[in-house]
């Protein structure tokens, strides 16, 4: 994990965040699996209890006493799950004017059953507040849109949102197989390791009997 005094192009412009891989085999209940990890995880990614806790990759920079960027990047990948993003926003103030620009991208793939989920946004907005007369008065305008991608077959939504408008735009290319489940054929052969020689020995009944139940 990054310590405190690490920074990227100038002391001002701090980094922060871990690495972690972990690898798990021989006489282990999890044998076979692993996880490597920049960043830690998707939000919607449900982590194992065995896997790290990885804080964010990020930065938090201060170029000036008016402007800063704040951002965050991620990557993972284990044995079934591919999975990457980030987020960047930049802030702009000026007394009692302000600015600010928002951008993210998550990415999340599954090999079996092959499923993916892509969202991107981006927003920009400014504010200004107003001082007359001892009436304090705040406006605002911000033009937003995001983009949600999943599947197989792609369906979609884009949002946009305005300060005097708001619509979404949903859009498929087909029937949604993103809840495809696994046959027990599928599943056994992708995940489950085959039984070693002496192993088979021990039990009475055929390697395809990965759980059986006695009365």
């Amino acid at each position: 994990q990054l310590t405190n005094e690490s920074y990227i192009l100038a002391k001002s412009c701090k980094l922060k965040g871990g690495f972690a891989a972990y690898l798990w085999f021989g006489d282990n209940k999890y044998s076979g699996d692993f996880v490597v990890t920049l960043g830690g995880y998707h939000p919607l990614y449900k982590k194992p209890d065995h896997y790290p806790v990885v804080p964010r990759l990020g930065i938090n920079w201060q170029i000036d006493k008016n402007l800063s960027i704040i951002g965050e990047l991620y990557f993972a990948i284990t044995p079934s799950t591919l999975m990457a993003g980030g987020r960047l926003n930049a802030t702009y103030s000026l007394g009692d004017l302000k600015a600010w620009f928002i951008a993210y991208t998550d990415f999340l793939m599954n090999w079996k059953p092959f499923t993916y989920k892509l969202f991107i946004g981006a927003s920009v907005g400014a504010s200004y507040t107003l001082n007359f007369l001892g009436i304090r008065k705040t406006f605002s305008v911000e033009l937003s849109a995001d983009l949600k991608l999943w599947g197989p077959n792609v369906q979609g939504e884009l949002h946009i949102s305005w300060f005097i408008i708001s619509f979404t735009i949903s859009f498929s290319t087909g029937k949604d197989l993103s809840d495809k489940s696994l046959t027990w054929d599928e599943f056994k052969n992708s995940f489950l390791i085959e039984s070693s020689p002496e192993n088979k020995l021990k039990t009475n009944s055929g390697s395809d009997d990965i759980l059986t139940v006695s009365l």
